[in-house]
């Protein structure tokens, strides 16, 4: 184990992000937020920039999170199975959007993200991430799909094994045991 996908850290990514653009996708359709996503602009910035940039200063509902930042999930104890606390996912996760995340997928993503939230038609934005092939490269798509009459936009990354061990010098490895 100890690769990226098996992660409870990446699994509670994920799932923060299938809330975040479910339960609060009307916020993400701020049109100034919404913006933000829009890969084909000329002003558009990164995945990164976005995660630090993105706070919700209006629904106490919406994070538990002092500094109000929606992209980050909620780090406390009380977040998480067995009061564990991933002192290290955060860190971990802003180094690969900033370090690991491939530049084209960066913005595969965030254009999928805003083609939904440009398009009230889907209901939600999913999120996956799945381990390649040994050997093969990082990978994203975005595509729409239905479920019963519900139209909603896949998000799915294909990323090679990233190792428990520190991906970078400065950057934490794996919280234990938590893994």
């Amino acid at each position: 184990m100890g690769s990226l996908i098996m992660t409870k850290g990446t699994k509670l990514l994920v799932a923060h992000f299938n809330n975040e653009f479910s339960t609060y996708i009307d916020f993400y359709r701020d049109p100034a937020t919404m913006a933000l996503f829009n890969a084909g602009d000329p002003g558009y910035t990164d995945l990164f920039t976005i995660t630090k940039q993105v706070k919700d200063l209006t629904d106490p509902n919406h994070t538990r999170r002092t500094d109000r930042r929606t992209l980050l999930p909620n780090i406390d104890p009380g977040d998480h199975p067995a009061g564990f606390r991933h002192t290290n996912l955060q860190a971990r996760w802003l180094w690969f959007l900033h370090r690991g995340l491939l530049p084209a997928n960066d913005q595969i993503i965030a254009q999928g993200i805003y083609t939904a939230l440009n398009d009230a038609s889907y209901s939600n934005i999913t999120f996956s991430c799945v381990e390649s092939a040994a050997g093969a490269v990082q990978t994203a798509a975005a595509n729409a799909g239905n479920d019963g009459g519900t139209k909603y936009q896949q998000i799915l990354l294909t990323t090679p094994n990233m190792g428990a061990g520190s991906p970078a010098a400065g950057v934490p490895g794996i919280d234990m045991p938590n893994n």
